[in-house]
């Protein structure tokens, strides 16, 4: 599965917000740490890429949750819920009743394909093709 997280191109105060996309469907809205970091986070949200993300057991929420692992000059980058700048230290946070539907959704996607994938980008990327030919518009 292919998730595609769209940040807003300026942070707003402490946090970036953004949208989440599962293949071409909007998910969920998102918030990250400012794009030059807070006083939670120092170094601020992780760099846009293509990364691999796999659901594993979180040593710190003790319960499965998405990872997205190979970030360079990041460790534990997870995806779970919050809502507040404190919530995170450089993950990506989502409302609490998405995050169980999420880690279902890329358990079974791991299990029939093998293999998720993360891209984060912002919107000043307007339309992207992606991998199995859908399209995700997106609006500033």
């Amino acid at each position: 599965m292919l998730i595609v997280l769209v940040r807003k191109p300026q942070s707003e105060g402490e946090v970036t917000k953004g949208r989440l996309f599962l293949q071409d469907e909007y998910f969920c809205d998102t918030i990250e740490p400012a794009y030059e970091g807070n006083q939670y986070c120092e170094k601020g949200c992780i760099p846009f890429g293509f990364y691999n993300i796999v659901v594993t057991e979180s040593p710190k929420f003790s319960r499965p949750l998405p990872w997205i692992t190979r970030v360079t000059g990041y460790s534990g980058i997870r995806i779970h819920a919050g809502s507040k700048p404190e919530h995170t230290k450089g993950c990506i946070l989502i409302p609490k009743e998405k995050e169980q539907q999420l880690v279902r959704k890329l358990t079974l996607a791991e299990k029939q394909n093998g293999q998720n994938f993360i891209m984060v980008t912002d919107s000043n990327r307007i339309t992207w093709q992606l991998q199995n030919g859908a399209k995700v518009y997106l609006e500033n």
